[in-house]
């Protein structure tokens, strides 16, 4: 590539033109980032002067080969020809440093540079090496001086030269990374008198300061000086900085620095200015210079500084207050939350109250920590004061609708503060602003959300198409959490065009929670309707009841009763509606309602009484013992088994797993009861896994078989008919084998035929083996089965009436006394001596008639008997066995077969069921009105 292509220039004899394409390049190449592309350019220059100088016929400056090698600095001989020129730039630089009107101008020591370029390479090296020299011999100069010369003369090269060379490059380029307290500017405008001063106390405590060495810079600045009067905004910044490492803190001088910079103007400064200005006025508690401060940073938009310094003044004398501006401060300013977990030390938290739940919401945010004191917007009802209105501002900012949200804004607008509340309001409200212009919805959603918060936003009309392609998915689920209660036309609309689905709503999780669980249930039961909860009887201050009412799906938060009192009165077309019902338990939070929880099983649409019963079980586990749980559960009360389950699921798992599968089985009259269930059921599941009782495969007849009796799936269940096939072991027979067979039938109903019962008079006959715990549980199990039974008659008595009664065991008894009597009478011969008396010896027309009577008479008592026998096996085989043991009986004229054959119609008699069988009901059963499971099954006590 010749010269002239290296220049980019057309081959030329103006030495003007060469020269500027010179200077041109050398901005393209400079030496310290190109010094191969710098070594091009400048051969190509020095070879284009040297044509014009050949013209001319002038002798040329020699050109450095590539063969020739740079002298060491500390040896160089410098020849003749490169003396004058070293000279005069030494000469020059030695009256520039002197000069105290022009050693301090950057344009000065940039006109000194510039001809430098111009010089052949080696006469630039040998300038540039003498300068160092001279520079090296100078040290007061400012680092920004030095700056100038490392980037001018090439200074970066020595640092990969010899190693004299690389000393003196390493000294250079730490001077010039030393930047000095004042401008140059500033010092160009004192006397060459000042200028020494200023630089004999600026150069060691630039020093002292850089390196933080706390001791030096002490004894500095107790020392007296002119420098104070620099009128240097960085200078007094450094020096307040200085007075804070090592706390010295001379109020005159403070007090002049801080006073002087505060009157600048807020743009003069820069946020780190200002901040170190406000650590100052914070560590004299100078209110005056705290909000002169503030109002800086305010000019500067550096909101999140002004929430801190506001933040550290409030921290002395109001934390509620100092809380909000930690909340201010971490929108715009963020901490990690282990900054807050430390710093929550140092904050003392208000009484207990509302201001203590307060603190704790804000405390809670700075933590990234969603407590749920507050849900939602009535659960700040009855709160006053600026921080109140804070924090509601901050909440709603947060999780509240954008209806509340402008509401509060207005609110914020009208609000009068003090001297020292006010930039709380002012930072509040342009993080409201910037909230609200979030929002993404287009501008006819936007005026239908404004509607939320009031009874009208129910009758709004569905969405239109571009209302909901306005936002996409993510966007429709952050509206929803902040407006969980849009009405059933927009939640059928979302769920038909799978812009909410139930997967969606599993995988995130929103707070509020109440919201977060409203939206799930919603898009799960597709057929539940808004207005059920109120009937679709519209009323005014629907709105607030509806908010107060799913609400309760999240447990925590303000009591209900202080939101109940400023609630409207209901009118009477709720009188038994879901509001009603839900009443009880907001105003007696603390209180076991049996009743009330009863009643709401009357609309099992109610999802949110899911919660309710939670609450109630919740209460239960943790005001009740266990002796008091058993009591109430022998009562039926299907709310005590689960908090049994509970209370028991660590020291007593296989009976804790007892109760849960009474609470399970009672889910159908309870449908409430669903959520406790599952929840329930999971924590066994887990517990079993870890005390390491899960089993591939469970065998009824063993005790373990009650730990795969985790499931609500009734296919899962194995019928009583056949688990009565099985022998179980015997040490199942005290509790856990019966305890299968009766949990069973809960699990399974009654259906048509009834079950037998033979399998839980184990409860009976080996109670004594019983533990006391044991012994408890089979009694609150039989209570429920009894219940169960008791439910069963009742209704059928009421559809049915006396022909609900199918067979009376009394009957059937005395009918086997008639069909005994007429077999002595007829065959008296098969009783032997007996049957020779006179008595039974009669004329031979009646015994024919007996003998005609007998055998109608047995086929009709082993057809009645064999009827109410629930299992078909056993059905047919008293049939052929009583009708064999009858034939033989008359064949043999055998006693012995009779006494068989009347002792197997007795027994089998006696053994039916005094309840329900085959789809009839026993006859006293029915004319009681009363099932007493416990004489069933033979027990001697009294019903527990």
């Amino acid at each position: 590539m010749g010269i002239w292509d290296v220049l980019e220039i057309e081959i030329t004899t103006d030495e003007a033109a060469i020269k500027k394409a010179y200077r041109r390049k050398l901005r393209q190449h400079h030496p310290e980032d190109d010094p191969a592309g710098f070594q091009r350019v400048r051969e190509a220059y020095e070879r284009a002067l040297a044509t014009l100088n050949e013209a001319d016929g002038s002798a040329t400056a020699p050109i450095l080969d590539d063969a020739e090698q740079i002298v060491p600095l500390s040896v160089r001989v410098v020849s003749d020809g490169l003396a004058e020129v070293v000279s005069q730039f030494a000469e020059s630089l030695n009256q520039l440093i002197s000069n105290p009107c022009c050693r301090f101008k950057q344009e000065q020591w940039q006109s000194w540079i510039e001809p430098m370029h111009l010089l052949p390479i080696t006469q630039q090296q040998a300038v540039s090496d003498t300068a160092a020299e001279l520079i090296m011999s100078n040290p007061w100069l400012p680092g920004e001086v030095i700056e100038i010369l490392w980037q001018g003369l090439g200074w970066p090269l020595l640092l990969t030269g010899t190693e004299r060379q690389r000393e003196v490059g390493e000294n250079l380029d730490a001077w010039r990374q030393q930047s000095t307290s004042v401008e140059l500017a500033d010092l160009d405008r004192l006397s060459g008198a000042e200028q020494r001063a200023a630089l004999s106390f600026l150069r060691p405590f630039d020093l002292a300061l850089g390196y933080g060495d706390t001791e030096a810079l002490g004894q500095i600045l107790r020392q007296p000086t002119t420098t104070l009067f620099l009128s240097s905004v960085k200078f007094r910044i450094r020096l307040l900085k200085a007075c804070q490492a090592c706390h010295f803190y001379p109020a005159s001088v403070i007090g002049l620095l801080v006073k002087r910079l505060v009157d600048e103007s807020a743009e003069s400064l820069t946020i780190r200015h200002w901040e170190v200005i406000g650590e100052v006025g914070l560590k004299f508690d100078d209110h005056p210079v705290i909000h002169q401060v503030s109002e800086g940073f305010m000019a500067l938009n550096a909101f999140g500084e002004v929430a801190e310094v506001q933040y550290q003044q409030a921290l002395k004398n109001n934390p509620l207050l100092a809380m909000c501006y930690a909340f201010l401060r971490q929108q715009w300013k963020p901490l990690p939350p282990v900054f807050w977990r430390a710093e929550r030390r140092l904050l003392p938290a208000p009484e207990l109250g509302e201001a203590h739940r307060m603190f704790d919401w804000l405390y809670g945010q700075l933590i990234e920590l969603d407590q749920p004191t507050f849900n939602h917007r009535l659960d700040f009802l009855g709160l006053d004061g600026l921080e109140a209105l804070l924090v509601k501002a901050f909440w709603a900012g947060r999780f509240g609708s954008w209806a509340w949200v402008e509401t509060i804004r207005q609110q914020l607008k009208a609000t009068k503060t003090d001297f020292g509340e006010s930039f709380a309001v002012t930072l509040t409200l342009i993080w409201l602003e910037e909230q609200l212009a979030s929002q993404t919805a287009c501008v006819s959603l936007q005026k239908k959300l404004a509607l939320y918060e009031t009874d009208a936003f129910f009758e709004v009309a569905s969405l239109t198409e571009e209302e909901m392609q306005s936002q996409d998915k993510s966007q429709w689920l952050q509206c929803m959490a902040r407006h969980p209660l849009v009405p059933d036309s927009w939640f059928h609309q979302l769920i038909e065009r799978e812009i909410l689905t139930k997967q969606d709503l599993w995988d995130v999780s929103v707070f509020p929670a109440y919201a977060d669980s409203l939206s799930f249930f919603r898009c799960v039961n597709p057929e539940f309707r808004l207005s059920s909860c109120w009937l679709d009887a519209p009323f005014d201050g629907i709105f607030d009841w509806a908010l107060f009412f799913f609400s309760h799906m999240s447990p925590v938060g303000v009591q209900r009763q202080k939101i109940l009192d400023t609630l409207p009165v209901l009118p009477s077309s709720q009188a038994d509606g879901p509001f009603t019902k839900l009443i009880p338990f907001a105003l007696q939070p603390d209180v076991y309602l049996p009743d009330a929880l009863q009643s709401l099983n009357v609309y099992p649409e109610q999802f949110v009484f899911r919660s309710i019963v939670d609450a109630q079980v919740t209460l239960l586990t943790r005001t009740c013992d266990q002796t008091q749980l058993i009591t109430l559960a022998k009562n039926g009360d299907v709310a005590a088994c689960c908090a049994l389950s509970r209370l028991l699921e660590h020291d007593h798992f296989d009976e804790a797993i007892v109760y849960w599968n009474l609470t399970a089985a009672a889910l159908g009259r309870h449908p409430h009861f669903l959520d406790v269930i599952v929840w329930q059921q999971q924590s066994l599941t887990r517990l079993r896994e870890e005390k390491g009782l899960k089993q591939e495969s469970y065998r009824v007849t063993n005790p373990t078989f009650i730990h795969a009796m985790l499931t609500r799936d009734k296919d899962w269940f194995m019928s009583p008919a056949e688990m009565a096939e099985f022998s179980p072991a015997d040490e199942a027979k005290n509790f856990h084998y019966p305890m299968y067979h009766l949990l069973t039938q809960l699990h399974l109903g009654l259906g048509d035929k009834g079950y037998d019962l033979s399998a839980l008079e184990m409860f009976t006959h080996r109670r004594a083996l019983q533990t006391d715990l044991q012994r408890e549980t089979t009694d609150v199990a039989i209570a429920h089965l009894e219940v169960m039974y008791q439910h069963r008659l009742e209704q059928d008595i009421q559809h049915k009436g006396k022909k609900a009664a199918t067979f009376s065991k009394t009957n059937l008894q005395w009918m086997l006394v008639v069909f005994c009597t007429a077999w002595l009478f007829s065959f008296p011969s098969t009783f032997g001596q007996i049957g020779k008396q006179d008595i039974f010896q009669l004329s031979a027309s009646a015994k024919e008639f007996a003998k005609i009577f007998f055998i109608p008479l047995f086929i009709y008592l082993v057809w009645k008997i064999s009827s109410q026998i629930i299992e078909r096996d056993n059905k047919y085989k008293f049939v052929l066995y009583s009708g064999f043991m009858l034939w033989i009986a008359q064949i043999s004229q055998s006693l012995f077969c009779a006494i068989v054959t009347m002792v197997t119609l007795f027994s089998t008699t006696r053994g039916l069921t005094d309840l329900l069988a085959t789809g009839g009901w026993e006859k006293k059963a029915v004319k009681s009105r009363r099932v007493n499971l416990r004489q069933v099954l033979g027990f001697k006590d009294k019903k527990q």
